[in-house]
């Protein structure tokens, strides 16, 4: 089968470590959308940020969506936390069978140190996440082909997945 799976959620939820067991256990390549827009722009997402702002940040996940629905088959993707927002454009399912890791707001602060909520500027401040988070699950759940609880183990999220 060569479809993509890709993996949303709110960030450290835990998207990248299933996708790389995912990608393992099923023999897909794993891409994170994060590490390619770095990669393409030779900067950290906290950089972008800082430098260009939120909505040129989101245009180059745009792009990365596009190169994805052209370009990318049979490979389990980790989708940044505010990929959602690409779906005005382009239809995440056209990329992909969508997979939304559903996990509590409280639970994703106790797995973020401090030094992970640094690299991610949206989350400096902690109620403003919390409204961001609340805003995103119901756009989540909105696109998802499947919902799975991703406070789980590793093993336990990829079971529901497959």
């Amino acid at each position: 089968m060569n479809k993509n799976i890709l993996l949303i959620g709110f960030m450290g939820c835990g998207k990248s470590t299933v996708g790389r067991a995912l990608s393992k256990r099923v023999g897909k390549y794993f891409l994170d959308t994060d590490n390619l827009i770095e990669s393409s722009e030779n900067k950290y997402i906290k950089n972008i940020f800082e430098l260009y702002g939120e909505n040129h940040f989101r245009n180059l996940e745009l792009e990365c969506a596009n190169w994805l629905k052209s370009s990318v088959k049979s490979s389990v993707i980790s989708c940044g936390g505010g990929f959602i927002y690409v779906e005005k454009y382009i239809k995440l399912s056209e990329i992909g069978d969508v997979i939304y890791l559903d996990v509590d707001f409280e639970q994703i602060v106790k797995r973020l140190s401090g030094a992970e909520i640094d690299k991610r500027p949206l989350f400096k401040d902690n109620s403003k996440a919390r409204e961001l988070y609340e805003h995103r699950v119901a756009l989540y759940k909105s696109v998802a082909t499947k919902i799975v609880d991703g406070s789980k183990t590793v093993d336990e999220v990829i079971e529901q997945i497959l």
